[in-house]
């Protein structure tokens, strides 16, 4: 796929992918979305929390990027406090693992 060659154009592809990830949540029943197995034991619910989650980070991300500034736990987050120890994405905050992309992330998230 070729980049976007406009501010619209990019703002259209994110619209349209934002309409296609609602149509999928929407598809699944209402029972179903705490059920474990859905990627890995990831439930419909976490893979939906841990994609907003993403969406958040890039947010702050690309912010950054825009401003010419490094990234904040704020800014990514929306909190100053440090990941909670023990807390790993991965695993769902299996308590004691270090591994995972939001454990290893402190008060920059670059």
């Amino acid at each position: 796929m070729e980049p976007p060659a406009t501010t619209a154009e990019l703002h259209r592809r994110i619209d349209d992918a934002y309409a296609e990830f609602a149509a999928a949540i929407a598809a699944v029943p209402t029972d179903r979305l705490t059920t474990a197995g859905t990627v890995g034991e990831w439930s419909a619910r976490d893979v939906i929390a841990h994609v907003g989650g993403d969406e958040q980070w890039m947010a702050g991300q690309l912010e950054a990027l825009r401003s010419g500034e490094l990234p904040t736990a704020l800014s990514c987050y929306g909190s100053d406090e440090p990941v909670p120890k023990g807390f790993d994405g991965r695993t769902r905050g299996t308590p004691g693992s270090t591994s995972g992309c939001a454990a290893s992330r402190s008060m920059r998230c670059g």
